[in-house]
C-alpha cells in the first residue's frame, strides 16, 4: 500500500518546467500567507512526507531498472551465443558445399545444416527485436529516475527553507514572552571526516569506485543499497559517530506503545544497518529521538528487510527500508 503523495509526481523530462513552476508557486504562496509557526510546522511535515514518498518512488524505479538491466544482460549474452552458433553453421554449410559428395547421407546432412542455419538466423532476429524492445522501457525508467532525483533535490531545498523560517518564527515567539528560558546549545555533529594524504585519498576513492561499480551489477536492490552504504562507511572519521556506536531501534504500529527491535550495527562514518521483520500497517520507527513513518502492505507482512540509516547529518538522518 503506497502512501498518498502530498505533492504531484513529474516523471518525464517534458514536465520539468511544470515541476519548477509548481515549486515556485508553492514558495510564493508560503511567502505571502499568514506564515504562523503552526502553519510552517504543518508545511514542514507535508514536505517531509513528500520527500519520503519520493524516496519510495525512486526505490521502485531502482527495482524496475535492476530487472530491466538483468534482462538486457541476458539478451546480450543470448545474442552473442547465437551469433557464434550461426558462424559455426555457416562454416559447416561451406564445408559440405566444397566436398561435392552426392551420397544421400552427405546431402541429408547438408540440408539439415542449412535448415539449422535458417532457424538460427530467425531466432537471432527475434532476440535482436526483444533486446530493442527492452531498451525503450529501460530508457524510460532511467529518464523517470533522473526526473524524480531532480524533484527530490528541489523538495529538500524547500524543506531547508521552511526549517529556517520555522527557526526564525520560534525565536520571535520566544522574544515576545515575559521571561526568557535558558538557551540550549544546538546539536552539533561530533564526527568529522579525517584528513587524508593525497595517496590515502586516491586509495579511498578507488575502493569507493569499486564498491559503487559492484552496486550497479548487484542482483537485488537490498544488495545495491548495502554496497552504496559501505562505500560511504569506509570514509575514516574522527570523533564519535553522530548517533553513537550502538543506537537502539524502536517501533510502534498504529497507536500501540514503542518496543525495541534491536541495536543498529555501526558500519562506519555514521552509517548504520539492522535486519528487521516487516509488520503490516502504519509503522513509526524511532532512532535516537528521530521518528520515521512507513506504511507496510499486508502482502509484505512478516518479510525481512534491511533498515539503513545515513546519519552524517544529525539534522535529519536519511532512513531507508529495503525489502530482501
Amino acid at each position: 500500500m503506497q502512501p498518498i503523495a502530498m505533492f504531484p509526481s513529474f516523471t518525464s523530462q517534458a514536465n520539468q518546467k511544470h515541476l519548477l513552476s509548481f515549486i515556485l508557486l508553492s514558495l510564493l504562496s508560503l511567502s505571502f500567507s499568514a506564515s504562523t509557526f503552526a502553519n510552517v510546522k504543518h508545511d514542514i511535515s507535508a514536505t517531509q512526507q513528500a520527500i519520503e514518498t519520493q524516496q519510495e518512488l525512486i526505490l521502485s524505479d531502482l527495482e524496475s531498472l535492476s530487472v530491466l538491466k538483468n534482462n538486457a544482460n541476458t539478451l546480450s549474452k543470448s545474442i552473442i551465443d547465437k551469433r557464434v552458433t550461426i558462424k559455426q553453421l555457416e562454416l559447416d554449410v561451406k564445408r559440405y558445399s566444397m566436398k561435392n559428395n552426392n551420397d544421400s547421407a552427405s546431402l541429408a546432412a547438408h540440408r539439415k545444416t542449412k535448415y539449422s542455419l535458417r532457424v538460427a538466423e530467425i531466432e537471432l532476429k527475434k532476440l535482436n527485436k526483444k533486446h530493442a524492445d527492452n531498451q525503450q522501457p529501460l530508457e524510460a525508467v532511467q529518464s523517470s529516475l533522473a526526473s524524480k532525483d531532480a524533484e527530490l533535490e528541489i523538495l529538500a531545498e524547500q524543506l531547508a527553507t521552511l526549517e529556517i523560517r520555522a527557526q526564525e518564527q520560534e525565536k520571535t515567539a520566544k522574544h515576545k514572552k515575559a521571561y526568557k528560558k535558558p538557551k540550549t546549545k544546538k546539536r552539533i555533529a561530533s564526527a568529522k571526516p579525517k584528513k587524508l594524504t593525497a595517496q590515502e585519498t586516491n586509495e579511498l576513492e578507488k575502493k569507493q569506485s569499486q564498491l559503487r561499480q559492484q552496486a550497479t551489477l548487484a542482483n537485488s536492490l537490498a544488495h545495491t543499497m548495502l554496497l552504496n552504504t559501505q562505500a560511504v562507511a569506509i570514509v575514516p572519521i574522527t570523533g564519535t559517530p553522530n548517533l553513537g556506536h550502538k543506537p537502539k531501534l524502536k517501533r510502534k504500529t498504529g497507536s500501540s506503545q514503542y518496543y525495541t527491535l534491536g541495536t543498529l550495527e555501526h558500519l562506519g562514518n555514521s552509517q548504520y544497518k539492522i535486519k528487521t521483520t516487516l509488520k503490516a500497517g502504519s509503522n513509526t520507527y524511532s532512532v535516537a529521538g528521530f521518528k520515521y513513518k512507513k506504511k507496510v502492505s499486508q502482502r509484505d507482512n512478516g518479510k525481512q528487510a534491511w533498515l539503513i540509516i545515513d546519519a552524517r547529518s544529525v539534522k535529519r538522518p536519511e532512513f531507508l527500508l529495503v525489502k530482501l
